[in-house]
């Protein structure tokens, strides 16, 4: 959480259980006012800890990083904890908002039949466990949220609400600026519980054209979202072992809101989100 107006943050690292335990949360330790570069450091433990409790010989756990989208293009994936190896190259890393989707399942009464006894949350979580239903399985579908032709735009609510159910939206510009920011924000709205964000290389004359290539040829190789965050660890790992392929794949996220585990309902340690 932003620590007020300041550029500092507080933090909390935590083990949320798995399907049969939904929404039960283990604490294992947390802090206050970090600077981004400090967190790197002030987190390797309690995520080696959390790791530990979590991973086992067949697999390791997936890792949620819960922040507002404008820290979406903070580096997690490149984190080194233990190994001395990438944190995204050990293990699936993704990405959420705060708070997770309200979601009651999936509504099929059509877009209309919210009536004047449903709460529009209630229709907001249905129409995004809908789309997260069809999402997984697929075919995967890309467009472009916050670039057309190369140059940045503002989708428009209408416009995200159209596309179909199995779209993936594709963000290639920086998160903590606009229009990308608002993208993210409205692409949460639509219902859409997989995206794909990035941070931009230094060079802003760099065309985002290779990235756009590389992911719609990936989704198309993936062909359901379900597949995608092992399928981004080895993107990752292909990048961290220099694969000329996979280069585009540089500072790519995928955004991942899981209707099925909700963020439970957490106060910031320290004053307002």
């Amino acid at each position: 959480w932003a620590h007020g107006w300041e550029h500092l943050y507080d933090w909390r690292v935590s083990v949320l259980a798995g399907p049969a335990h939904p929404g039960r949360l283990t604490p294992v330790d947390s802090g206050v006012r970090a600077t981004v570069a400090d967190l790197p450091e002030r987190l390797r433990a309690p995520l080696a800890e959390a790791f530990r409790r979590c991973d086992t010989h067949v697999a390791a756990a997936l890792l949620e990083v819960a922040v507002a989208p404008e820290l979406f293009g903070l580096a997690v994936e490149d984190w080194v904890v233990a190994g001395g190896v990438p944190l995204g190259v050990q293990r699936p890393v993704v990405l959420r908002h705060p708070g997770g989707v309200n979601c009651h399942g999936p509504d099929t009464r059509g877009p209309d039949a919210h009536g004047p006894g449903t709460h529009p949350a209630d229709h907001e979580g249905s129409r995004a466990a809908a789309r997260w239903a069809r999402v997984q399985a697929g075919p995967l579908q890309d467009e472009r949220a916050d670039c057309a032709g190369g140059r940045p735009r503002a989708p428009s609510a209408a416009w995200l609400s159209g596309l179909p159910d199995t779209t993936v939206p594709v963000h290639c510009r920086a998160a903590d600026q606009e229009p990308t920011l608002g993208s993210l924000h409205a692409v949460r709205d639509a219902g859409y519980g997989v995206a794909v964000t990035r941070r931009p290389p230094p060079d802003p004359g760099v065309s985002c054209a290779p990235f756009h290539r590389g992911l719609r040829e990936e989704l198309a190789d993936a062909g359901r979202a379900e597949v995608l965050p092992l399928r981004f660890q080895t993107l990752r790992g292909r990048a961290y072992g220099a694969d000329p392929d996979a280069y585009w794949a540089a500072g790519a996220g995928l955004v991942w809101e899981d209707p099925a585990r909700p963020l439970p309902d957490v106060e910031p340690l320290h004053g307002d989100l």
